[in-house]
């Protein structure tokens, strides 16, 4: 089996339901559409500590988004937001204080989506409390693993494995020619769980895998500016032998954190308006055009791409922590074994 770089058959996906705002048209164009996003059900968040992401999203079949607040359901190619991404965020209103308009260093992670499914609204009976944390998918060559590590904020009931990656991924907010940014996955497995009754498939360094997992946190160094996002591994697939990277691209200098201000409270029952297409002159949609796709939630677990009968349900979610240290191998790094295929919830064994 040849041996791929480590650029080769790498990229990283988010599914999730978002709440978004501020609908606004880029410059020079009047189909793509850029959404303030904010993500709730992270695994060690809170509702008043959403994850905020930036999404961008070509309109070609003119679909009708909220003006002021709505929601989606999204599938999007992610990466890390660094200084240079463009955002174009909308300037403040009269009277607005600056430490409540939302600034570039608010952002964590920015992406373009492939699949929307707008919402109409938000109804009493939608539980943001109990919506299933959004799913990352990326595939990349493994860095490094530990076969065991003890660690409260992931698992407070016992070890936990890990195993890292960086991704790489173009998206629309850097220029062409610059190059596709890094996205720091570390995924972990909980050793307690029935599932690894036979041991974890963790992946040696040097495999380039294919991994699924719920979204615990995301999390930004403040030295390096470095984003890495921390998943709960759902599935796992080994696909080939890779070359390990000799070294990282440089993190670029990330600002502390600032006030931010949504108009959504997450923590107030309110029904969203059913959505508006937006002006002509803005996005180029027919203003008689057809109704807008929609749906309406019943229940939150209705939106999650998750069963609720997965064996990892029933594990502990309620986890805290901001720590993020960094991840060092407790193994030598030598050949890999021979490609086999992985499935988290057969434990381990090989297919």
């Amino acid at each position: 089996m040849s041996n791929p770089p480590a650029s080769t058959s790498t990229g990283s996906q988010l599914t999730a339901l978002v709440i978004y705002e501020n609908v606004r048209v880029l410059s020079q164009t009047s189909r793509h559409l850029i959404f303030d996003c904010q993500l709730f059900g992270l695994m060690s968040r809170s509702l008043d500590t959403p994850l905020i992401v930036s999404l961008r999203y070509f309109n070609g079949d003119r679909l009708s988004f909220n003006n002021d607040v709505g929601a989606m359901v999204v599938r999007a190619d992610i990466t890390q937001c660094d200084r240079d991404a463009i955002l174009e965020l909308t300037n403040n209103d009269a009277g607005d204080d600056d430490s409540d308009r939302l600034v570039q260093s608010d952002f964590y992670l920015v992406g373009d989506i492939k699949w929307v499914l707008p919402l109409k609204s938000i109804q009493e009976s939608f539980d943001l409390e109990q919506v299933h944390p959004p799913m990352i998918s990326a595939n990349g060559i493994v860095l490094s693993k530990t076969d065991e590590l003890h660690d409260s904020t992931l698992d407070p009931t016992g070890p936990v494995a890990i195993f890292t990656m960086e991704p790489t991924q173009y998206t629309s907010y850097y220029g062409r020619d610059t190059d596709p940014r890094k996205l720091t996955i570390k995924a972990f497995f909980r050793l307690k769980s029935k599932r690894y009754e036979h041991g974890a498939p963790l992946p040696w360094p040097g495999r380039i895998v294919h991994v699924d997992g719920r979204l615990h946190d995301v999390l930004r160094d403040s030295d390096s500016g470095r984003t890495t996002c921390i998943i709960a591994v759902e599935d796992i697939d080994s696909l080939a032998s890779g070359i390990l990277p000799h070294s990282a691209r440089a993190g670029v200098q990330a600002h502390g954190s600032r006030k931010r201000k949504f108009a959504f409270d997450p923590s107030a029952s309110r029904s969203i308006p059913g959505p508006s297409t937006l002006p002509p002159d803005s996005t180029g949609a027919d203003p008689t055009g057809s109704a807008s796709t929609s749906a309406q939630l019943s229940a939150a677990d209705d939106l999650s791409p998750l069963s609720s009968s997965s064996p990892l349900a029933s594990d502990s979610m309620e986890m805290t922590g901001d720590a993020l240290a960094p991840i060092q191998s407790s193994e030598p790094v030598a050949a890999p074994p021979p490609a086999k295929r992985y499935h988290a919830s057969h434990g381990g064994k090989g297919r």
